[in-house]
């Protein structure tokens, strides 16, 4: 198990920071501090959570595949938990994005749903909006191309 010290604003020491412990088999995080910003590592991808207002903002980094999709799927699950108007998701540094990626924000866009939590997606790579679109989910899912557009709706 390893710990780390996440910035918060002010630098590395900021009390607004927070650190989390990440299992380097399992990848899961373990919040040793609560505050405004996670980030949650697994092979292939990172993953950082961070409120801004009354929004979540879910940024991915990397690859969204089978095996990193968990990781996704568990910071997805503790923002709609922690959520009160809005959930953005980030993917505008992924990479690539498969049907597990696909079915995480499925589900979590139905789970923002039973809670009356706005679900708003920020992607303009080909990567995430070529599945996206293929598959019919932008028919479904609110997509932005920026996070500031997302989050200005």
């Amino acid at each position: 198990m390893s710990s780390e010290r996440l910035p918060g604003p002010r630098g590395p020491e900021s009390p607004v920071g927070t650190t989390l412990a990440v299992d380097a088999g399992l990848g899961d995080p373990t919040p040793d501090i609560a505050g405004p910003r996670t980030r949650l590592a697994v092979p292939g991808l990172a993953v950082r959570r961070e409120r801004r207002g009354k929004a979540i903002i879910v940024s991915a980094d990397g690859e969204v595949d089978m095996i990193s999709s968990d990781a996704l799927g568990q910071e997805l699950n503790v923002a709609t938990e922690s959520a009160t108007d809005l959930l953005v998701v980030d993917l505008n540094a992924v990479t690539f994005f498969g049907s597990a990626g696909l079915a995480v924000l499925m589900a979590c866009h139905q789970q923002c749903g039973r809670h009356d939590i706005a679900f708003r997606i920020a992607a303009a790579r080909r990567a995430v909006l070529r599945p996206v679109q293929l598959t019919g989910l932008d028919r479904e899912l609110a997509l932005y191309p920026t996070v500031e557009q997302a989050l200005a709706g």
